[in-house]
């Protein structure tokens, strides 16, 4: 069965997405909490002052801005002062940077505000069919991945090739460059392609026996509650034999000798594995 090596370069492929995604909830929150201040403490602050200053002054106080304490304060400490709005209007700025870069990323994965958490929690997203894909992802999909459709692609054409024989595919690279990220968004991305979708912790023998025993009971396999689980694993080997369609991923795959125990000998479906 040919098997197919994908190497991925720290340098020109590292995955900031999970700390581009960090800082950019961080900022819209930011965002969030600015503009609270500014519309409900600022602007409040003023129209209070100054229907407190016309009910005991009998003028609003707004023609002469140097009678307001706040301006007072700014001008008794310009150079504080000025460092201090400095940095407000950069961090502000920011902010305001942050939460459109989320709009815009939002509208580009045909997502509404609304119905982000809806998506999150059903597994649901661009690309998604109508048809219920039988999966047991354990990761929700980042909906701030970027700058990885280059290797998607390439993933995707050589899986889907017509005259392709490969039904295996290996991402190869350093741990922390984002092997496990870009297993996740081909399989959230491209899931209207599969019937089902089967993910496999791949660290360790106990590990894949567990996951395997899942997806049994993922599909309700009547030998899913053997006490010989190899038993299992080889009535989903069967099932992935017998029926197409479907991915299988093999994460944090390291040690591909015992991997290989599991590994289907089928090409009726697709086998992606993360490994060093």
């Amino acid at each position: 069965m040919k098997v197919i090596y994908i190497y991925l370069s720290k340098f020109l492929t590292r995955n900031y997405s999970s700390h581009l995604s960090s800082a950019i909830n961080f900022f819209t929150r930011l965002w969030h909490v600015i503009w609270w201040i500014w519309t409900s403490v600022i602007i409040g602050g003023f129209i209070v002052g100054a229907v407190i200053s016309y009910l005991t002054t009998g003028t609003s106080g707004l023609a002469n801005p140097s009678t307001w304490a706040i301006v007072r304060l700014l001008l008794a400490y310009p150079l504080l002062s000025a460092i201090t709005l400095t940095s407000v209007g950069i961090i502000t700025f920011l902010a305001y940077l942050a939460y459109r870069n989320q709009q815009l990323l939002l509208k580009e994965t045909n997502y509404s505000i609304a119905d982000v958490s809806k998506n999150l929690n059903t597994g649901t997203g661009k690309g998604a069919s109508s048809v219920d894909i039988r999966n047991n992802i354990p990761y929700k999909r980042n909906i701030f991945f970027t700058g990885r459709e280059t290797i998607l692609t390439k993933i995707y054409d050589i899986l889907n090739a017509e005259t392709s024989t490969v039904s295996i595919l290996a991402l190869c690279g350093l741990g922390g460059i984002g092997k496990t990220q870009i297993a996740i968004e081909y399989a959230y991305c491209f899931q209207h392609d599969y019937q089902a979708i089967f993910w496999v912790r791949a660290n360790s023998h106990d590990t894949l026996i567990s996951d395997f025993v899942s997806i049994a009971e993922l599909l309700q396999l009547s030998i899913k509650d053997a006490a010989d689980q190899n038993l299992t694993v080889e009535a989903v080997n069967l099932w992935l034999k017998i029926n197409s369609r479907w991915l299988l991923v093999f994460d944090n795959a390291n040690d591909l000798r015992e991997v290989s125990n599991f590994v289907p000998t089928t090409s009726h479906g697709h086998t992606l594995l993360t490994t060093h």
